[in-house]
């Protein structure tokens, strides 16, 4: 008698229990439903994308969207018409490539990563071979050069999303980012072109290839916008200041030259806003893309995925209003933080969200896993930045230092009016180079990044 009242209580229990459990469950999707969800159509003002100010015929955006048209074509023209029909990568006859060497050919080095090895070096070692290369690539040459030449400027256009996704292919992740190889590749063949100058003992092409590849870095660190645009910029920045110490290291001579070149770093280099408002904007349109993604067509009612279904198309768990509006606020308080310049943010780290049931947020529980998912990665990016602004410094000091006996130079380096958070990070290595080490480790296995200090007493 007593085993069954105490299984029937044991029943009640369980009943009781997992009655609960479903009440928590309807209660959960009462609450993460699209009928409670919150409005998000305003952006806040911090945040909206600026207007472009500048004449498309000014704008170099264009001819670096269209730097591979077929030969003949206006390549600012051809950018325009890629940009206007948002048809950027798709295949078109006489398309020009870029250089596309085997890893086994002589000209192999044209891939070269200064993270990797001294590719100054390797290039002078190849200089016959890449020269080769550049010279069955000369159109695509040409117009880099043209392009880099003085009066370069480049105002990166924001695409604007569609009102209206009637296809995957019309979705803003899908749109949104142009191809940015020729950009990079631009800027490897301005560097290519002073070092085979170099090589060849030509004083004068050399300086104009220098020249020309410090207005092209000038030009894509004021230009940039987007995230991914201000980080190529930044790292086709730090090959150039490479690229400059090395030619230096060579000839002595260039040194003071080189020093009035680097010096002046765009305001727009330190300016965190730009690429935040951008990733903003980016991200408002994929939070939009992922609530209308069952009515684009992009998740049929077949689908395997029955949680992709539940939570897209049933209108429960998701709710794009107010994920909106969490992202929004927080890109605000990332914003405020970028105020004082990123050297200021490197050590920021977002405050927690409060969570409420078995370490979710209770409300909009999905928005905040995604929130959670995406808010590591700011600082990565104010620290990227930083070490920008870390790597002009050392290469300046680098060559500064040129004009000091080898054994004043620790004393001298101590004197130089540089910004604590930046001399913490730079070293002199002996007497003969500048060491420094960045906020951002990309890569552990790269090799240390140094800067050798020329030798003018040898020029």
């Amino acid at each position: 008698m007593m085993m069954k009242k105490i299984a029937v209580n044991t029943l009640k229990g369980v009943a009781w229990l997992a009655l609960a459990g479903l009440l928590l469950v309807l209660a959960w999707l009462a609450s993460n439903h699209r009928w409670v969800d919150a409005r998000s159509d305003a952006v806040p003002a911090a945040l909206k994308p600026p207007v472009a100010h500048m004449p498309d015929e000014r704008n170099a955006f264009f001819a670096l969207l269209g730097l591979d048209a077929p030969e003949g074509k206006d390549t600012a023209q051809v950018g325009r018409l890629r940009w206007a029909s948002a048809q950027l990568d798709q295949p078109e006859p006489d398309r020009l490539s870029w250089p596309k060497p085997n890893p086994t050919d002589a000209a192999s080095s044209w891939n070269c990563r200064f993270t990797d090895e001294d590719c100054t070096a390797r290039w002078r070692e190849q200089s016959q071979a890449l020269q080769v290369l550049m010279d069955q690539h000369a159109t695509l040459g040409r117009r880099c050069e043209a392009l880099a030449d003085p009066g370069f400027v480049m105002d990166e256009l924001l695409r604007e999303p569609l009102a209206e996704i009637g296809e995957p292919a019309e979705q803003y992740v899908a749109r949104a980012i142009p191809p940015m190889t020729g950009l990079a590749q631009c800027a490897r063949w301005l560097r290519v072109a002073a070092v085979l100058a170099q090589q060849r003992g030509d004083s004068t092409a050399l300086r104009v290839a220098v020249q020309r590849s410090q207005t092209f870095v000038n030009g894509l660190l004021s230009g940039s916008r987007s995230l991914i645009g201000n980080v190529i910029a930044w790292r086709v920045a730090e090959d150039h200041w490479q690229m400059l110490v090395a030619l230096a290291a060579r000839q002595p001579a260039l040194t003071a030259e080189l020093i009035r070149l680097a010096a002046p770093l765009p305001n727009e280099a330190a300016d965190a806003s730009r690429w935040i408002v951008s990733e903003a904007s980016f991200s408002r349109q994929v939070v939009r893309e992922l609530a209308s993604h069952c009515r684009a067509g992009g998740l049929s009612a077949s689908s395997e995925n029955w949680m992709e279904r539940t939570l897209n198309c049933s209108g429960f768990g998701y709710m794009p209003g107010a994920t909106q509006q969490l992202f929004d606020q927080q890109w605000l308080r990332t914003l405020e933080v970028a105020r004082a310049g990123p050297l200021a943010a490197v050590e920021w780290q977002p405050e927690p969200q409060k969570k409420w049931l078995f370490g979710y947020a209770w409300y909009n529980t999905v928005g905040h896993i995604l929130l959670d998912v995406a808010q590591p990665s700011y600082v990565d990016y104010f620290r990227r930045q930083a070490d920008l602004l870390l790597h002009h410094q050392a290469v300046l000091l680098a060559l500064q230092a040129a004009a000091q006996p080898p054994a004043g130079r620790a004393a001298w380096l101590a004197a130089q009016p540089v910004d604590e958070r930046l001399r913490a990070r730079i070293r002199l290595d002996g007497t003969e180079q500048i060491g420094v080490s960045p906020w951002w480790k990309h890569d552990q296995a790269a090799k240390p990044t140094v800067y050798p200090i020329p030798h003018l007493q040898a020029s």
